[in-house]
C-alpha cells in the first residue's frame, strides 16, 4: 500500500493532503482526519463560522453584524436553500442536526429541495415541518376556490 500524507498548517487551519492507491488504512485514516476537523469547528465561536460561511448568504444584511446565535433559523434556513455543502457541514459543527431540524420544523417557508434533504439527513416525515402544512393548507384552499366558483 501507498500512502502519502501532508499536513500543512496555513493561518492555523489545518489542510490535510492525502494520497492512496488501496488499502483500509485509507478509510481509518479519514474517520481520524473527519473527527479532528469536527472538533476545530466546534471550537469556533459565532462570529469566526459566519466568516467561513459563503458572503453571498448576507447579501441584504451587514456580515459583521450577523450573529449565529441571535437568529439561527434566518442562517438554517439561508444556508440549506443557497448555501454550499461547505455551509452545510459548518452550520452542522455549530448548531447541531436536531437544533437544524427543530429550527426547520417551524420555519414558515422552505424550499422543498431543502425539505427533502433535511427530511432525508434527519429521518423526519415532512408532516411534521410547518412550511409543508402551510404549503398543503394553501394549496387544499386553491383548490376548494377553483370548485366553488
Amino acid at each position: 500500500m501507498l500512502l502519502d500524507f501532508y499536513l500543512i498548517r496555513k493561518d492555523n487551519t489545518l489542510k490535510v493532503y492525502m494520497q492512496a492507491r488501496q488499502g483500509p488504512a485509507l478509510n481509518i485514516i479519514g474517520k481520524y482526519l473527519y473527527l479532528c476537523r469536527q472538533k476545530q469547528e466546534s471550537d469556533m465561536n459565532g462570529k469566526d463560522c459566519i466568516e467561513r460561511l459563503s458572503p453571498v448568504l448576507f447579501w441584504d444584511i451587514d456580515p459583521e453584524k450577523a450573529d449565529m446565535d441571535t437568529c439561527p433559523q434566518q442562517i438554517i434556513v439561508r444556508v440549506l436553500e443557497y448555501g454550499t455543502l461547505d455551509d452545510w457541514r459548518l452550520i452542522r459543527s455549530y448548531y447541531g442536526l436536531e437544533k437544524i431540524v427543530e429550527c426547520c420544523k417551524q420555519a414558515r417557508s422552505l424550499d422543498p429541495v431543502a425539505l427533502a434533504f433535511i427530511c432525508c439527513i434527519s429521518h423526519t416525515r415532512k408532516e411534521e415541518y410547518r412550511c409543508y402544512r402551510m404549503a398543503l393548507g394553501s394549496e387544499i384552499r386553491k383548490q376548494v376556490e377553483a370548485y366553488s366558483r
